[in-house]
C-alpha cells in the first residue's frame, strides 16, 4: 500500500498541518514590533556639507563628531563586567538621565571589545538589537574563535517586557560561549521584573549608574569646541579663542549633551561675528531651533525659485511636532499620522520635504524625529500653548495631537515613543501637562496590529538617549494611562502574595491571574519623566516668569 503523499503551499505568516496526527506550532506576534539581531556597524561620520546644513546635526551621537573624552572608570567597570566569568549569560543596564553620555559610552566600549588591535581570541562579536517589520531573519551566526558575544539593546527602556523576554530567549544568545547583553536607558525601576525572569534563567543581572560629570566638564567642552571649530566644520582661525561658559560649574553642566551644546552654540556664533553669553543652558536650545527654522525658511524660499520643496514653515513646525511623537516609521504609518491630523498639503508632499529637512538613517522610514532629545522635548514645549515665551507663537492645533494619534489605529505603532515623549516634555514644561492629559484616557485594551507594514524603529542605531520609562514625576507627575501604570515597589510583576493589587486609578482591582499580560502591556508605558534629571534655573527671557525650565518651557512646579 502506497503511502499518502501530502502537499501544501503555505503563504508567508500562514501556518498548516496535514496528515495523522499532523500538529501544527503558531506563535501569534501582536502588532509589528518583531525583534531582530544584526551585527552593529562600526561608526562613521557623515558627510560635513550635510551636517552643517543643520548645525543641531552635529549632536546626534551617531554622527561621532566629536571624540569620546574621559568616563575612564566607567569603561574599567564595563571591562570587568564583560572579562567576568561568573556566568554564561550575563545583562547589564547602563542607566543614567538622558544626556549623559550613554550610548556613547557604550559603543566605545563596543568598539573596543571589538578592536582589530586585540588578538583574535580576545575579541568579541558585537551585536545590536532592533525592531522590524517583517517576520524576523536568522540572526547572525558569530565566528567561531571570538572571545564571546555583546548584545548591545538601546532604548530598553521602551521595550515590552514580553518584547525582552522574545529577544533574550533568541537561540544566538545561548550558545557554548560567553555572552554579554547591554542594556541602555534612562531609569532603573522598571529593570526589577527583567531581574527575576533573568534570575529564573539563571543569568545574572546588574545595573551601572552613570554618574554626572565633574571633573571632566573643561576637558569635554574643549574637546567639541576644537572639533566644531575644526578647518572641516566651522574653520575657525583660532577655536581656543572661545571661551567656555562662567556658569560652566552649573549642575546641569554635568551632561556631555549639555557641554557639547554649549560648544557648538559658541562656535557658530564665533562663526558668524556674534559674541554669546548663554548662562542657562536651555538657552542653548532656543538658539539652536531659531537655526532650524531659518532651514526651513530658507527651503521655502528656494521653493519659488524651482527648487523640489513647498512646505511653509508653519506647516513644517507641525510635521516636526508629529515626528517628535512618533518617531521613524514606514511610509503607510507615516501618511496615516499625517492624515489623522489634517495638516495643511498632501501628505505625499509633507513626507517628502520633511524628508528633505531630516534624512532618515534607515533610507525605508519617514518621519526621522528632531536630534537629540533634549532639543525635540524643548520644541515640543515651544509649540504647545502656556508658555509665556514672547519669541515663541504657540500653536493650539498641538492640543489634538496626542489624542489623534494614540486613540486610533496607530497607537500600538506610536505609543512607546509618544507616551514617552508626552510624560518627559511634561516633566520638563509644567504647561504640556495638558498635552498629556490625553494618557488618562487610553484605557487597557489587548494589543492589535497597527497599520499594514508599520515600522517603528527600536534602536537609533539608538544613539538618541530616550525618556525612561517608571521614574517618579514631580508632585504626582503627568496623567497617567488608566490600567499601564505599574505599582509601586519592586517591579511591574506580581508580589509574592498573589490576590489582587489596587488599580492605579481607583478601587477597580486586576486579579493576580492578569499580572502577567498587565505588566508587559505597561512595560515601556509608564512615567517617563527621569526623576533624575537636574533642575535648570530661568534663562534670561524666562526670569520673572512663571514658566521657569526650558527653552519656552516650565519646569513643574514644587510647591503645589
Amino acid at each position: 500500500m502506497t503511502e499518502p503523499r501530502y502537499e501544501q503551499h503555505v503563504a508567508a505568516g500562514a501556518v498548516a498541518a496535514q496528515g495523522p496526527n499532523a500538529t501544527a506550532t503558531v506563535n501569534h506576534y501582536y502588532g509589528t514590533r518583531l525583534p531582530t539581531i544584526d551585527a552593529l556597524p562600526a561608526p562613521a561620520a557623515p558627510d560635513t556639507a550635510w551636517l552643517m546644513a543643520q548645525p543641531s546635526r552635529l549632536l546626534d551621537a551617531r554622527s561621532h563628531v566629536v571624540p569620546f573624552i574621559g568616563r575612564t572608570a566607567e569603561l574599567e567597570r564595563l571591562q570587568q563586567w564583560r572579562d567576568a566569568r561568573d556566568a554564561r549569560l550575563s545583562v547589564l543596564l547602563l542607566h543614567a538621565p538622558g544626556g549623559q553620555g550613554k550610548t556613547r559610552l557604550a559603543t566605545e566600549f563596543a568598539e573596543l571589545s571589538r578592536s582589530p588591535g586585540l588578538p583574535a581570541a580576545e575579541r568579541w562579536e558585537v551585536l545590536q538589537a532592533g525592531f522590524r517589520g517583517g517576520p524576523p531573519g536568522p540572526a547572525p551566526s558569530p565566528p567561531a574563535g571570538r572571545a564571546g558575544v555583546l548584545l548591545v539593546v538601546d532604548y530598553a527602556d521602551r521595550w515590552a517586557y514580553s518584547e525582552l523576554e522574545h529577544l533574550l530567549a533568541d537561540p544566538v544568545l545561548h550558545q557554548q560561549r560567553p555572552t554579554r547583553v547591554l542594556l541602555i536607558g534612562r531609569t532603573v525601576r522598571w529593570f526589577a521584573a527583567l531581574r527575576a525572569e533573568l534570575a529564573d534563567r539563571r543569568a545574572d543581572a546588574g545595573d551601572l549608574l552613570l554618574p554626572s560629570l565633574d571633573e571632566d566638564r573643561l576637558r569635554m567642552f574643549t574637546a567639541a569646541r576644537d572639533r566644531y571649530g575644526a578647518s572641516d566644520l566651522y574653520g575657525l582661525p583660532d577655536p581656543a579663542d572661545v571661551e567656555p561658559p562662567a556658569s560652566l560649574g552649573r549642575r546641569d553642566f554635568g551632561l556631555t549633551l549639555n557641554l557639547h551644546m554649549a560648544a557648538l552654540v559658541s562656535v557658530d556664533a564665533r562663526a558668524r561675528g556674534k559674541r554669546l553669553s548663554l548662562a542657562e543652558p536651555h538657552e542653548l536650545s532656543a538658539y539652536l531651533l531659531d537655526r532650524e527654522y531659518r532651514a526651513w525658511q530658507r527651503l521655502f524660499d528656494a521653493g519659488g525659485q524651482g527648487q523640489d520643496y513647498r512646505t511653509r514653515p508653519a506647516v513644517m513646525a507641525k510635521t516636526v511636532f508629529t515626528a517628535a511623537l512618533t518617531g521613524a516609521v514606514d511610509h503607510d504609518t507615516g501618511l496615516a499620522a499625517l492624515r489623522s491630523l489634517d495638516l495643511p498639503g498632501h501628505p505625499q508632499d509633507l513626507l517628502l520635504d520633511h524628508r528633505f529637512c531630516y534624512p532618515p538613517s534607515e533610507r525605508e522610514l519617514v518621519l526621522e524625529p528632531l536630534y537629540p532629545d533634549r532639543l525635540a522635548e524643548d520644541f515640543l514645549g515651544l509649540l504647545t500653548p502656556g508658555h509665556d515665551v514672547s519669541a515663541y507663537d504657540p500653536d493650539p492645533w498641538t492640543s489634538g495631537v496626542p489624542a489623534a494619534l494614540l486613540n486610533g489605529e496607530l497607537r500600538p505603532t506610536v505609543s512607546p515613543r509618544a507616551v514617552t515623549f508626552l510624560a518627559s516634555a511634561a516633566d520638563r514644561c509644567a504647561h504640556c501637562l495638558d498635552l498629556a492629559k490625553v494618557l488618562n484616557n487610553l484605557g487597557d485594551p489587548a494589543p492589535r496590529p497597527g497599520p499594514r507594514g508599520a515600522r517603528p524603529r527600536g534602536h537609533a542605531g539608538g544613539r538618541r538617549p530616550v525618556p525612561a520609562a517608571g521614574a517618579r514625576p514631580p508632585h504626582g507627575g503627568p496623567p497617567r494611562a488608566r490600567g499601564r501604570t505599574p505599582p509601586a515597589g519592586p517591579g511591574p510583576g506580581p508580589g509574592p502574595g498573589g490576590g489582587a493589587r489596587r488599580h492605579p486609578r481607583g478601587d477597580r482591582a486586576v486579579p493576580a491571574a492578569g499580572r502577567d499580560r498587565h505588566s508587559r502591556r505597561t512595560h515601556g508605558h509608564g512615567d517617563p519623566a527621569g526623576q533624575d534629571r537636574p533642575d535648570a534655573g530661568p534663562p534670561r527671557a524666562l526670569r520673572g516668569s512663571r514658566y521657569r525650565g526650558g527653552a519656552g518651557c516650565a519646569r513643574p512646579r514644587r510647591d503645589r
